[in-house]
């Protein structure tokens, strides 16, 4: 990875870094949007990584 630097940096994508850059993407403006940059250790961006027993979608009951 190349050195770059940024306005906003994002330390994992749980729900509030995901919020925060819906956030800053409906801000409308492209100058923070672009200087922003969400940082995720996994190949891919997954709920509850390994938490979740094989079967289950979410460990939240659906009544909540």
């Amino acid at each position: 990875m190349a050195d770059r630097e940024v306005g906003v940096l994002a330390i994992g994508a749980g729900p509030a870094n995901l919020a925060l850059a819906v956030a800053i993407e409906e801000s409308g403006s492209a100058e923070l949007a672009d200087g922003t940059l969400l940082l995720e250790q996994g190949p891919d961006i997954k709920w509850q990584r390994d938490l979740l027993m094989p079967w289950a979608r979410s460990q939240v009951s659906f009544l909540k």
